[in-house]
């Protein structure tokens, strides 16, 4: 009888996913954008609960969040009322979006103008 293997729920802890999930998340360890004790002063004030699907983390596990509501390159700053608990598949899609918009913004600003510049039209 062949051996399935179960697929990790998106809710597991990073030790408990695969190998190549570990190594891109230990990638980003190093710079971590919120200071511990906001982290955990932002899970107390959530009870350590998603505040967008409504998932219940443990303290410890590894599957929450603090997240910038108003991230800090648009200007937004490590301050409790600028957090929000965020269970992992909560934060990737939210990370997703805010990248995929930041990516849109930048080729909009690099869209060369309709009309050429005037020095630039063949004369005569």
């Amino acid at each position: 009888m062949a051996k399935h293997l179960a697929r990790p729920s998106p809710h597991e802890p990073h030790q408990a996913r695969s190998r190549a999930a570990l190594v891109a998340w230990q990638s980003h360890a190093g710079t971590r954008s919120v200071p511990s004790r906001l982290q955990q002063a932002c899970f107390k004030r959530d009870r350590h609960t998603c505040q967008r699907c409504g998932y219940v983390g443990r303290q410890g596990d590894g599957t929450l969040h603090a997240d910038h509501i108003h991230n800090r390159a648009a200007g937004g700053g490590d301050e409790l009322a600028n957090l929000v608990t965020l269970c992992r598949p909560c934060h990737d899609a939210k990370t997703t979006r805010e990248r995929a918009a930041g990516v849109a913004a930048r080729k909009a600003r690099c869209r060369l103008p309709a009309e050429p510049h005037p020095g630039l039209r063949g004369g005569g």
